[in-house]
């Protein structure tokens, strides 16, 4: 096959698309590179807007690597914060804590992945403006198929963990208030349960999803029937039930907030002790479902966005590059955010934080 030196919006347009595996051409569409050139009708529309495709394209790369540089560290320092905290350790006395510190766990593995994309976008952009043609015969159409696989695999463990979150406060208010790890015998099974439904389950629908585009020679989109089967309805149920589940647990806290009227048997002290257990309870479930519902809307956005907005605004438009800027951004920042709201905004772990830091402190010093 022939060789044609790409475009740098080319190498960018395709790298970026390996990182959210939007869209990907057959084999024969491909030059020696591996990438996709950017249709003439697609970069004239862009030149009527006053705008460069190349440097809209390199600006976007290193926005959203910034971001993911953002985003990684954060999600660092929270898991950090979670390591270190001993009394959150025991997963059955603190099941919701293990299942954030999971979830942020996801998140860094998400970001390792979005970072490894866009550093290898930037690479080859220095490629094209050396004119270095053997780096980018190397990257095959396998190895972008192959990047796109691994990323597939890091998104849908943060949906999963996100729906054991909200999981694991419904059941905390319906089957076992305050208490979730009261319904399984062991801190073992109950380990085992959140470790095949945040981590294997998916892992095995994207392995599927990637074994049938390799077997049948796939696009590795996500719009494509299996992409739909393995990657987009699970995101879509997961976030629809998650929303649905806060709003119940929502209604069901006020609901028990509002009983307050005693048995004739309880004292005084029993009820003010009752009562004050119960508000506190409520108190934290009631800050999880906050953080949980907005993560749920954090997360089901960019993918919104990408499936649907942006394949019906026109892209001869200030909409649709101001919105498809944004949404890079915004999922950029998705780790960010979820350290922010579970953890830099968690009174518990901050404090258990500081007690342990200077626990640390005075041993090492003192």
């Amino acid at each position: 096959m022939a060789y044609s030196k790409p475009t740098i919006a080319a190498v960018l347009m395709t790298v970026n698309s390996s990182s959210w595996a939007i869209s990907v051409q057959s084999e024969e569409s491909y030059n020696g590179g591996g990438f996709v050139e950017p249709e003439e009708n697609t970069t004239s529309e862009v030149a009527e807007l006053g705008l460069d495709l190349n440097l809209l394209e390199t600006t976007k790369i290193v926005a959203s690597l910034f971001c993911s540089c953002l985003s990684l560290i954060s999600c660092l320092v929270a898991f950090a914060s979670y390591l270190i905290v001993k009394e959150f350790k025991t997963v059955k006395e603190q099941p919701r804590h293990w299942i954030v510190w999971n979830f942020i766990l996801s998140f860094i593995s998400r970001d390792i992945m979005h970072i490894a994309n866009l550093t290898l976008a930037v690479n080859l952009t220095l490629a094209v403006n050396r004119e270095d043609e053997t780096r980018l015969i190397n990257v095959s159409n396998a190895t972008l198929k192959g990047l796109r696989a691994l990323t597939v695999s890091t998104i849908l463990p943060n949906f999963s963990w996100m729906l054991m979150q909200a999981a694991c406060l419904f059941a905390s208010v319906f089957y076992a208030y305050g208490n979730v790890g009261l319904l399984f015998k062991s801190q073992k099974k109950l380990k085992l349960v959140l470790v095949t439904c945040g981590w294997v389950f998916p892992i095995c629908l994207a392995l599927v999803w990637t074994l049938h585009q390799y077997i049948t020679d796939g696009d590795f989109d996500f719009v494509s029937t299996p992409g739909w089967i393995c990657i987009v309805a699970p995101i879509y149920i997961v976030v629809v039930l998650n929303i649905v589940m806060m709003i119940t647990v929502s209604y069901a806290i006020a609901k028990k907030m509002s009983i307050t009227t005693p048995t004739e048997a309880d004292t005084r002290k029993t009820i003010d002790k009752r009562l004050g257990k119960l508000k506190l309870t409520c108190k934290i479930i009631k800050r999880m479902v906050t953080f949980t519902l907005t993560v749920s809307v954090l997360l089901g956005v960019p993918y919104f966005v990408s499936i649907t907005i942006l394949r019906v605004v026109p892209q001869k438009s200030w909409l649709y590059i101001v919105i498809d800027f944004m949404n890079y951004i915004w999922s950029a920042l998705q780790g960010f955010l979820v350290s922010v709201l579970f953890v830099f905004l968690n009174q518990d772990i901050m404090s258990g934080t500081k007690r342990r830091l200077s626990s640390i402190t005075r041993e090492t010093f003192v």
